[in-house]
């Protein structure tokens, strides 16, 4: 059976990969071969992160960390699944479940610090809480819901409850309805 040039031509499929290979495999060289001749005084050294680590041996009140929050005095305030705890940086400072705390959960589902309102919010799975620094105390909403989320939206607090979503001003709380089939909010 004789030959035909048909059978010494590769296909064109394999000849693209085939090209494909050599295209990458040069490209890899020619980057490996200039990174060696990078002078060393232009690479950059490695960052070195200082970290510390706290548990409940340091004075947190439970290992489980559901929020974080930082306020305006530079405190950070930690939720766990028991306690609210205030760090200022060296020691830790609980709120529980108290009528001197004002709190009726310890179970600190998420906390909020708003610069327009200049509060902080927590949430826990009973209600809303706001803190009062002269008294430090912790405050109501009477939203009587667990709460999920807070953010904030045009100088408003938005609380996402089980019950619902709200917004809360300084001094205002307005459930918001959405009404899905007409796609409005309503307050």
């Amino acid at each position: 059976m004789a030959s035909t040039i048909k059978d010494y031509i590769m296909p064109s499929h394999s000849l693209s990969k085939l090209l494909c290979l050599f295209s990458f495999t040069s490209f890899f060289l020619t980057a490996t071969c200039l990174a060696d001749e990078l002078p060393q005084d232009t690479l950059q050294p490695p960052v070195l992160l200082n970290a510390e680590t706290y548990g409940v041996s340091d004075g947190l009140s439970q290992s489980t960390v559901t929020s974080v929050a930082e306020d305006d005095d530079g405190y950070i305030w930690i939720g766990t699944l028991n306690g609210l705890n205030r760090f200022d940086g060296k020691e830790f400072y609980g709120f529980y479940s108290s009528e001197d705390t004002g709190l009726k959960s310890s179970y600190i589902k998420t906390i909020y610090y708003s610069k327009v309102l200049n509060r902080l919010f927590v949430g826990t799975d009973e209600d809303l809480y706001f803190y009062n620094k002269e008294k430090e105390k912790f405050i109501k909403y009477n939203i009587n819901s667990s709460i999920t989320t807070l953010t904030s939206e045009g100088g408003s607090l938005v609380v996402v409850a089980e019950n619902g979503i709200y917004e809360i001003n300084k001094n205002e709380i307005n459930k918001i309805n959405l009404d899905i089939k007409s796609n409005e909010i309503k307050k």
